[in-house]
């Protein structure tokens, strides 16, 4: 299954490559919006949960803390790894496709992009989903963070 996860990821990876060489560089502002911001919440993710395991000795032995305490993404990181990455991969997709749609139509206004491009952009756009949602279930579902 993780084989599927990294083939549709390089899949995207190249047909944005290949859109950008036929429509241009407004391509390229999603996917790279979206990547920007699901990263910028799962690094989040993870450095809350190695310092909250590093200020509370410990928490490997509380019992499962309630979903909106403060430690329970630190209480996740140590007793279920693979939820855990789930979780943070899941939570870092939805605020990386909303966070990315609205700073890349923010810079699209910014830029006075004319309207003959929306084709490109949508285009972008969508590939730009495909990336993320790719890449974040093959993140959540390798071995590296667990």
């Amino acid at each position: 299954m993780r084989k599927l996860w990294t083939w549709l990821t390089l899949i995207a990876v190249v047909s944005i490559i290949i859109a950008g060489s036929i429509y241009g560089p407004f391509i390229f502002l999603f996917p790279v919006m979206f990547l920007l911001w699901f990263f910028l919440l799962l690094g989040i993710f993870i450095f809350d949960a190695i310092d909250q395991v590093g200020e509370n000795p410990g928490l490997e032995q509380l019992p499962e803390p309630d979903f909106w305490s403060h430690i329970y993404n630190a209480w996740l990181y140590l007793n279920k790894r693979e939820v855990w990455a789930r979780y943070a991969c899941f939570f870092a997709t939805l605020v990386g496709i909303v966070g990315g749609s609205l700073s890349g139509l923010f810079i699209l206004a910014l830029l006075n992009a004319p309207l003959d491009g929306l084709n490109a952009v949508f285009i972008g756009w969508f590939l730009g989903i495909l990336l993320i949602v790719s890449s974040s279930v093959m993140i959540a579902t390798s071995d590296y963070l667990l």
